[in-house]
């Protein structure tokens, strides 16, 4: 894709109390290969810590942070922010969800090149043990 014909990616971040993987979730967004997106985070009238972890993130310029004053529900979060949304293209992410750094690239190139609409990705559990990230191995 020629770098000044990229779409714009809405990235849509919904948060309740996931102050333990937020800022992970924002850093897997920001860090992209894929440099057109614009990333809402909504926070869900958050009861921990999110908030602080949130407002590092206030001074980016394709960062814009909603926060509720009663928790509605990740659906509406997700929805509120598709109705504000004026990209081509939205994608969601969880906040204790991690992105592969090319994730996007590789997914709106996809999606370019075969004249999609909609796509979904897969993911990869992992969890803790012993403070150390480890990924679940699957079988199919």
């Amino acid at each position: 894709m020629k770098e000044k014909n990229i779409p714009l990616v809405d990235v849509i971040l919904p948060n309740y109390n996931k102050e333990k993987f937020l800022e992970e979730a924002i850093n897997s967004v920001i860090v992209q290969t894929y440099k057109n997106w614009h990333l809402y985070i909504i926070d869900d009238n958050s009861s921990d810590n999110s908030e602080e972890i949130i407002d590092k993130f206030s001074n980016l310029k394709n960062v814009t942070i909603i926060k509720l004053r009663k928790n509605k529900g990740p659906s509406f979060c997700r929805n509120y922010a598709m109705r504000i949304s004026k990209s081509k293209y939205i994608s969601f992410i969880d906040s204790d969800d991690n992105w592969l750094g090319n994730k996007l690239e590789k997914q709106i190139s996809f999606m370019e090149k075969h004249n999609l609409n909609f796509t979904y990705t897969d993911y990869t559990p992992f969890f803790e043990s012993f403070g150390k990230k480890k990924i679940k191995e699957r079988t199919f």
